[in-house]
């Protein structure tokens, strides 16, 4: 991390605020490289690059925070959305379906510029109203799953692809910085590999955060998952000894970890994921962005970087990987500058089944410029050929 991050990071966060806003008025923050991932993310969710710098670098952006910004170029989106879909047509309702999706997206993207839990509620409140008009104009359909979490509620998608009697399925977990929403494009590629997809907000993500479920240890995640696996397997549609994990950043942890809880998990796959070392995942957060660490104090319930990473260790990873008996891909992006392409032949060494490492060739943390056209429907590709089918003896 360079002197000048160091310093950003110790400054207070009113301090931190402005000092982005002066950098994205004076188009700096654009030349530098964590905000050009941050804006390929966005494009890889569902946004518009040309769209995003427009509305910051327009002069009614000048003086405004962006986390504003992001949220009146959401509403327009919501408007533009509704307005499409009144006026009737397919194209109309394609149309509208796109522009509900960048809201949504611009919404989430809102709270990547501070962490407020007020401002959270209200850019998820309003987000989710954009996302639930694209749910009902989407096809195959997101169906929205509720689950009991003890005294709260964990939340996910679910969605089926067209024509399938029993299709094999993926649960996608969440990385530090996303949430199910985020995911379409990444439902979408699974989808087109003949899976069925569950796209869950463990305790502490996403909507589950917001219904008050925090992920405060092992057990925590071994349940969700467990519940996760229990409604896939319920599902008509899916093909219950053929469930698989998949996550991305720290999902890619995360993903290998949750079949390493719930036996009845196929295969694994995980893209840029950390080594379960807690001395190196403290070497990571050094190279995150302040913002970027303090995320994972919401699903965890952490109060600072101390009890974050005693949260880490606490959660057993190198302990539960070394028990993981499923086929396992471990993806890695030859230039991640944020998580060592290392971790992954470390992760791959630790587990007692089948593993595979490969690296994408120039790829950055999150492979951004190959992630929808190549990387992910590999992923999924190897995921589908690896998940077991029944047998008439295993159907008893």
């Amino acid at each position: 991390m360079s002197l000048a991050s160091r310093i950003f990071d110790v400054l207070p966060g009113a301090w931190r605020s402005s000092l982005i806003t002066r950098k994205i008025e004076d188009g700096s923050a654009f030349e530098l490289p964590v905000f050009a991932m941050l804006l390929r993310s966005l494009e890889n969710f569902g946004g518009r690059r040309e769209e995003i710098e427009a509305a910051l670098r327009s002069p009614e952006a000048r003086g405004i925070h962006p986390r504003e910004t992001f949220r009146a170029l959401g509403a327009r989106l919501t408007e533009e959305g509704a307005a499409l879909e009144a006026s009737g047509g397919k194209q109309s309702a394609g149309a509208a379906r796109e522009a509900y999706l960048r809201s949504a997206v611009y919404y989430l993207a809102s709270d990547w510029f501070g962490i407020d839990a007020d401002e959270i509620s209200w850019n998820y409140e309003r987000m989710l109203l954009a996302f639930d008009a694209y749910r009902r104009l989407c096809d195959p359909p997101i169906e929205k799953v509720t689950l009991p979490f003890g005294e709260g509620t964990i939340f996910a998608h679910f969605r089926a692809p067209r024509g399938a009697s029993k299709a094999p399925a993926v649960l996608i977990v969440q990385g530090n910085d996303e949430v199910k929403e985020f995911n379409t494009r990444m439902e979408e590629a699974a989808l087109a590999q003949g899976l069925a997809v569950l796209d869950l907000d463990p305790p502490g993500w996403g909507e589950s955060y917001l219904a008050g479920t925090r992920c405060r240890g092992p057990e925590d995640y071994r349940k969700a998952i467990a519940l996760a696996v229990d409604y896939l397997s319920a599902r008509a549609e899916v093909e219950a000894l053929s469930i698989g994990v998949m996550g991305v950043s720290f999902g890619g942890l995360l993903a290998p970890y949750a079949a390493s809880l719930e036996p009845r998990i196929a295969a694994a796959a995980g893209l840029g994921g950390p080594s379960c070392s807690t001395s190196k995942w403290r070497s990571t957060r050094r190279r995150m962005p302040a913002l970027q660490r303090e995320r994972s104090y919401l699903y965890s319930g952490a109060k600072d970087e101390a009890s974050a990473l005693a949260w880490y260790e606490s959660m057993g990873f190198r302990e539960a990987l070394s028990g993981l008996r499923s086929p396992l891909l471990l993806v890695h992006g030859e230039k991640d500058e944020l998580v060592s392409p290392a971790s992954a032949y470390e992760n791959a060494g630790l587990v007692a089944g089948p593993s595979e490492v490969r690296i994408v060739q120039g790829g950055d943390h999150m492979c951004n410029a190959t992630l929808i056209e190549e990387t992910l429907p590999a992923i999924f590709s190897w995921m589908a050929s690896r998940s077991p089918r029944p047998t008439p003896a295993s159907l008893g």
